[in-house]
C-alpha cells in the first residue's frame, strides 16, 4: 500500500486532528447521504452518522489495510451496516422506509458481491470524487472544471463536449488529464484507491 496512505492511518490512529477533520470531511456526508436516500428520517441520520464517524474514530486502530482498492471502504460499508440496523434495533424504530426493504439492504451490505454492496461503493466513489472536485477547485479555471464535469462526469462524448462547450478536442482532453491527475493527487491522501474514471 502507498506509504501516503499508511502515513495517514498513522495519524488518525494517533489522533492527530488534522487527520480526523479530513476523514470527517470527506465520510461524514458521505454517511449522511446514504441514511437519507433511504428516507432515514433527518436527527436519526445526524445520530447514525455521529456514531458512524466515532465508531471509525475509536477503531481505526484496530483496521488494517490489506491493500486491496476498496478495504476501507468496505470496513465503512459493514461498520455503517451495522451500526444502523443496531440504532433500529435498540430504539425499537420502525424501520425506516416503512418496509422490511430497508433492513433487507443493510443485510445485504455485509456481502461485497451484492447488489445493494457495489451501489454503495459506487455511489462512495462518485460522492468522494465530487467532494474532492469541490476542494480542487480553486486550482483550476471554471471552463477547464465545467469541460471535465460535462465530458468526465456526465459522460458525453469529446466531440460533443468540444461542440457544447465551444473548444476544441484537444482541450477537453486537456483539461479532462488536468483535473484528473489533481485528483488523483488528492484521493492518494486518502486511505483507500478509487476508481477514478
Amino acid at each position: 500500500m502507498d506509504q501516503t496512505r499508511i502515513s495517514f492511518l498513522h495519524h488518525l490512529a494517533d489522533g492527530k486532528p488534522d487527520a480526523w477533520e479530513e476523514l470527517d470531511h470527506v465520510y461524514r456526508p458521505l454517511i449522511l447521504h446514504w441514511l437519507r436516500r433511504y428516507n432515514v428520517q433527518p436527527s436519526d441520520a445526524d445520530d447514525l452518522a455521529q456514531e458512524v464517524m466515532t465508531v471509525v474514530l475509536r477503531q481505526i486502530g484496530e483496521f488494517e489495510h490489506n491493500g486491496r482498492v476498496g478495504a476501507f471502504r468496505n470496513w465503512l460499508r459493514t461498520t455503517a451496516a451495522n451500526l444502523t440496523r443496531n440504532y433500529f434495533r435498540k430504539r425499537n424504530i420502525p424501520r425506516a422506509t416503512g418496509s422490511s426493504t430497508f433492513m433487507e439492504m443493510l443485510e445485504q451490505l455485509e456481502d461485497p458481491n451484492s447488489g445493494a454492496s457495489r451501489e454503495f461503493d459506487k455511489a462512495h466513489d462518485r460522492f468522494v470524487v465530487n467532494r474532492l472536485l469541490t476542494r480542487i477547485a480553486v486550482d483550476f479555471e471554471a471552463e477547464t472544471l465545467k469541460i471535465f464535469q460535462f465530458y468526465v462526469i456526465e459522460g458525453h462524448e469529446a466531440r460533443q463536449t468540444a461542440e457544447e462547450l465551444g473548444v476544441s478536442i484537444a482541450t477537453v482532453h486537456t483539461a479532462k488529464s488536468r483535473v484528473l491527475r489533481r485528483l488523483r493527487q488528492m484521493a492518494a491522501d486518502l486511505i483507500d484507491e478509487m476508481y477514478l474514471f
